[in-house]
C-alpha cells in the first residue's frame, strides 16, 4: 500500500474504549458467551483496529470507526456502517478482499472482526480448545446455519408432533414416548414451529434442540437474559397451545 493507513495515524480512542468496556455487560448474542476464554479481546476494539489497519488515514474512515464499534452496528447483523466499512477495506486493496492471518486466535475475536469486514481470513491456535472455539464461532455457523441448507431431521418434526398433541390433549405430559406413538391423532398437516425454524436456521435450531434435551437451560439460567416467551417460544417450548 502507498498509504499511511489509519492505524498508523489516529483512532478515536474514547469511543473504541467506551464500547469496549460496554461489552462486558452484553450477554445475548455475544461470542464471549459461548465459552469462556482467557484474555479475550473486545469485538469492538477488534474490529476498530481490523478496519483501522486497512483503510487510508481519512477523516471520512476516521469518523466511520465510531459508527462501527458500537454493538448495535452488530448485534442484529450489519448494519449500514459495516457494510460501508466493508465497501471502503475492498475499495482500499484494489477490489481483492485482504488475507488476514491470525496465528494465535484464541476465543476468535479479531478473526471474526475481519471476516465481518469481508476479509479472507485464516486463524490457528495451538489449544484444542481454541480450535473448537474459533471452529464455532468462524465455521459451523456459516457450513450449518444457512437457511435450508439441511434436510429436517425427524426428531425435529417429533418435536412439533409433541407439541401438537399436547396442545390437543392426545397425549400425557408423563408420557416419555414419543408423540408418534399415540393413537387416534391425526398428525399431517403444515409445517410446525420446530420445523420452520430449522429451515431457517439448522444450526440454531439443533442448539436449541440438544440443549433442552441435557436440560442446559435450567442448569445454565443464570447466564441467560431475563425475558419473557412470546407464543411461538412457548409452542416450541411445549408451554402453550395455538389452534388453527
Amino acid at each position: 500500500m502507498g498509504y499511511k493507513r489509519l492505524i498508523e495515524h489516529r483512532l478515536p480512542l474514547a469511543e473504541v474504549s467506551t464500547e469496549s468496556a460496554r461489552e462486558k455487560s452484553i450477554r445475548h448474542g455475544h461470542i464471549s458467551t459461548l465459552h469462556i476464554w482467557w484474555a479475550r479481546r473486545p469485538l469492538a476494539a477488534s474490529r476498530a483496529a481490523v478496519f483501522a489497519m486497512l483503510v487510508p488515514d481519512t477523516d471520512e474512515n476516521y469518523e466511520l470507526v465510531k459508527k462501527i464499534v458500537p454493538w448495535e452496528a452488530v448485534k442484529d447483523g450489519n448494519s449500514d456502517a459495516i457494510l460501508e466499512a466493508r465497501r471502503r477495506v475492498l475499495e482500499a486493496n484494489g477490489g481483492v478482499p485482504p488475507k488476514v492471518l491470525d496465528p494465535f486466535g484464541g476465543g476468535g475475536a479479531i478473526p471474526l472482526e475481519a471476516l465481518r469486514l469481508g476479509c479472507e481470513v485464516y486463524s490457528m491456535d495451538l489449544n484444542p480448545v481454541a480450535h473448537i472455539i474459533q471452529k464455532a464461532t468462524l465455521e459451523f455457523p456459516q457450513k450449518y446455519g444457512q437457511p435450508n441448507s439441511r434436510p429436517v431431521p425427524d426428531y425435529i418434526r417429533e418435536k412439533d408432533r409433541q407439541a401438537a398433541a399436547l396442545a390437543t390433549g392426545k397425549v400425557s405430559t408423563k408420557n416419555r414416548g414419543k408423540a408418534t406413538r399415540q393413537v387416534g391423532f391425526d398428525f399431517s398437516g403444515s409445517e410446525g414451529l420446530w420445523e420452520q425454524a430449522y429451515k431457517r436456521n439448522p444450526l440454531a435450531t439443533d442448539v436449541r434442540y440438544w440443549g433442552e434435551w441435557v436440560k442446559a437451560r435450567a442448569e445454565l439460567a443464570e447466564f441467560y437474559p431475563d425475558d419473557v416467551f412470546g407464543e411461538d417460544e412457548q409452542i416450541m417450548r411445549g408451554g402453550a397451545a395455538r389452534i388453527h
